[in-house]
Order: C-alpha cells, then sequence, then structure tokens
C-alpha cells in the first residue's frame, strides 16, 4: 500500500501538467530549467551529502542492532 501511495504522489505532478497542455506548461517548466541548469551544481552537491548521510545513519543503526 505505501509503495502504491508514495508511487501516485511522484507521478501526480507530472500528470497534473500534462493535463494541463503543451503550451500552458512551456511558462512553468522555463524557470524551474533555468534554475537547475544555474545551480545544479549546487544541488547535487546537497542531495549526494543527504544521500550519503542518510545511509551512514542506516549503517550505524544496523551494526549498534547487530551488536
Amino acid at each position: 500500500m505505501l509503495w502504491l501511495i508514495s508511487s501516485s504522489l511522484m507521478i501526480l505532478p507530472l500528470v497534473l501538467l500534462g493535463a494541463m497542455g503543451a503550451m500552458r506548461t512551456g511558462h512553468f517548466l522555463v524557470p524551474i530549467k533555468r534554475g537547475l541548469v544555474d545551480h545544479g551544481v549546487e544541488l547535487g552537491a546537497i542531495l549526494s551529502l543527504g544521500l550519503a548521510g542518510y545511509l551512514g545513519w542506516q549503517g550505524w543503526t544496523a551494526m549498534q542492532a547487530m551488536g
């Protein structure tokens, strides 16, 4: 059930943009694309550090549970 709910929530914005039509979504997506191009390196670094921290925390928790 959790998989179904999370998948639906992840796909919902794409479905809504598709329902709005191609003409209306261009004005919405251009600033987002520009922001990703301008700040892509910083965003990638933040996501990588967040993922590394999360995985490290999960590993630490698992090691404590085993020992």
